[in-house]
């Protein structure tokens, strides 16, 4: 998806989610999600 949608950044899959918020899920490790450089450093860095 990211090759067929010229996706090479973080900042690119941000301006795709909002772009299209129904394909703007995030699976990831239960230790991920509560690791403040884990998801909420995404949080705080993209939105």
């Amino acid at each position: 998806m990211a090759e067929a949608e010229g996706l090479a950044t973080m900042s690119d899959a941000v301006g795709y989610i909002e772009d299209n918020p129904d394909d703007g899920v995030v699976c990831a490790a239960s230790e991920f999600i509560n690791r403040d450089d884990g998801l909420p450093g995404l949080e705080e860095a993209y939105g």
